[in-house]
């Protein structure tokens, strides 16, 4: 008997420690992604590497933006001026709230991606 209390005590505290990790970003955030930077109003975050940056309202639990990243890009986050900057390029305009919690999360991927396209040939006339 005693061994099971162990075991259930174990994986009860294990069960805790999965969701409490995944307590920290909206949902839509993959628990691949790190959290870089987060704040209320402006928030900046520079690319260390090629990869996919998330950006997140926390107190409304959605994501405002998400999109890939070059290396040595600059994210801006700018409540005041509702407005998401990537390598000094608005990406989003968006009315966004002063007070709101915000979060920049990155995850490195590899720049090498499949794509996949359909080609359709239109009949010549």
């Amino acid at each position: 008997m005693t061994r099971f209390r162990q075991f259930a005590a174990g994986a009860t505290v294990g069960f805790a420690a999965i969701l409490s990790g995944c307590a920290d970003r909206t949902p839509a955030v993959p628990a691949s992604a790190n959290l870089m930077t987060e704040g209320s109003n402006q928030i900046s975050f520079r690319a260390n590497e090629f990869g996919r940056v998330y950006i997140s309202d926390e107190t409304d639990h959605r994501i405002l933006y998400q999109g890939d990243v070059d290396k040595g890009d600059m994210v801006e986050l700018n409540a005041k001026d509702d407005r998401i900057l990537v390598a000094g390029r608005t990406v989003s305009e968006r009315a966004m709230d002063d007070t709101h919690d915000y979060k920049i999360f990155f995850e490195p991927t590899s720049k090498e991606r499949t794509v996949r396209y359909r080609v359709v040939e239109e009949p010549s006339r």
